[in-house]
């Protein structure tokens, strides 16, 4: 997952901010894509270690099943606008 969204902000900049404003970045609790880890897990500083930097400034959550990754990696397609397992494993 983050080697994806890391490929596919080098390809475009503005992926990570488009990726933060799509109706799919926000779970029942938490948003997957932010600029700080608060925003991935409200109310859980404990658990704010988990999330990963994947481009300057923006973090992903990290504490997530792979449904969830899977979830994620879609939404990215969608905003990268790739078909996910047929165009990602020849753009990136």
């Amino acid at each position: 997952m983050l080697g994806i969204l890391r490929e596919l902000t080098n390809a475009d900049a503005t992926f990570p901010q488009r990726c933060s404003e799509h109706p799919e970045n926000q779970g029942r609790v938490r948003t997957y894509i932010a600029r700080r880890a608060s925003e991935l897990y409200p109310g859980r500083t404990d658990l704010e270690r988990y999330s990963e930097e994947f481009a300057p400034g923006w973090l992903v959550t990290t504490n997530v099943s792979n449904q969830v990754k899977d979830k994620i990696i879609k939404m990215a397609c969608d905003v990268a606008r790739i078909t996910p397992n047929v165009q990602l494993r020849y753009t990136l």
